[in-house]
């Protein structure tokens, strides 16, 4: 990717190397270039200057970045110690991460036991949170109540990436089909 070696090429320049967020900054640059290792280790080096702003964004960086590693017990692992932050920004956002590494991993009543309170989530992680809750009450056979949750996704996607979205609407259809009504769910996609 041209972008991904220009930035790295710049974050290679001498004056950058002494910059806050040297490590954050290279890390980004080599996950764009599909160096997942590699950025892995730099957002470790970052993670060593607890002052530093990036701080938050590359732990949630790295886990992502783990997760796709097929590391999730180590992307769970660093996703820990912001779960347990004072910041509920980042408690939550830490949180919402776990619940959905742990729902991949078929570990439901684990994401149960962590998944914040909906009054707990900002407006701008709501989509997210709300998708979680549809996904844990699939998985918890309470297809009803899931169906409904999925459909309201579906029909108000404002706040939400098109694979949210998308997965909703599968989530909409799994739902409805488990309710015994296959028509029903081949329409919803």
């Amino acid at each position: 990717d041209g972008e991904g070696k220009q930035a790295l090429d710049l974050v290679g320049e001498s004056f950058a190397a002494v910059a806050p967020g040297f490590h954050f900054w290279r890390g980004q640059a080599l996950a764009g270039l599909g160096r997942l290792s590699e950025a892995v280790e730099e957002f470790s080096k970052e993670l060593e200057h607890s002052t530093s702003t990036y701080h938050p964004e590359a732990a949630l960086t790295r886990s992502s970045l783990l997760f796709a590693l097929n590391r999730p017990d180590d992307a769970l692992a660093g996703l820990r110690p912001l779960a347990a932050s004072q910041d509920p920004m980042i408690s939550v956002e830490a949180r919402l991460r776990e619940v959905e590494i742990l729902l991949d991993l078929q570990r439901s009543q684990q994401a149960r036991e962590i998944m914040p309170a909906v009054a707990e989530v900002p407006a701008r992680l709501l989509p997210h949170a709300e998708f979680l809750e549809a996904c844990l009450l699939l998985n918890e056979k309470q297809v009803s109540e899931a169906a409904s949750r999925f459909a309201t996704l579906v029909s108000k996607p404002d706040g939400q990436s098109l694979v949210r979205y998308h997965s909703a609407a599968i989530g909409l259809a799994d739902s409805l089909n488990l309710q015994g009504d296959p028509a029903r769910a081949s329409d919803a996609l």
